[in-house]
């Protein structure tokens, strides 16, 4: 791709600022030492209080609709913020779906260690199930809880 550099220059005297053209004259080489002080001076004019450059620095801030006006940004923040992520909303989703199931395997899997020591302890199976707790002796536990053998049976008289 060439570029015509005489249709460029005609451009920026007919539609650019005075900044661009002395850019432009800059950067083909045709800018006295007085011209590039000019540019420097012309750029400072554009300096904000706090030492970086805006007022109207960027060309794309100037169109016919926002002449001698700025963009807006970030008036309304949860509209502005849902604007600004929404390409990344699913990927959110989906980490933080990740994650609440992976606390979710990990709490089931620490109740169930806990489960694993308590039945050794006491001879006990807790069995969860929905809402439900269902607890199972062992036979050893069984033993010690049954009537003696000897005893008569129970009759209803």
């Amino acid at each position: 791709m060439t570029i015509d550099i005489g249709r460029a220059d005609s451009f920026l005297a007919a539609h650019g600022r005075l900044l661009d053209r002395r850019r432009f004259a800059l950067l083909t080489g045709e800018a006295t030492p007085a011209q590039r002080a000019a540019v420097l001076a012309r750029a400072r004019s554009y300096r904000n209080g706090d030492g970086g450059y805006g007022w109207g620095l960027e060309p794309d801030l100037r169109t016919p609709a926002l002449r001698h006006t700025g963009y807006t940004f970030f008036v309304d923040p949860p509209t502005d913020l849902l604007y600004e992520y929404r390409k990344d909303l699913f990927a959110y989703a989906v980490i933080i779906g990740l994650l609440t199931l992976s606390r979710q395997i990990e709490l089931g899997n620490q109740e169930a260690a806990e489960a694993r020591k308590e039945a050794q302890e006491s001879g006990r199976l807790t069995l969860k199930s929905g809402g439900r707790t269902i607890v199972k002796g062992s036979r050893r536990y069984r033993d010690r809880l049954a009537p003696p053998q000897d005893a008569p049976p129970h009759t209803d008289a």
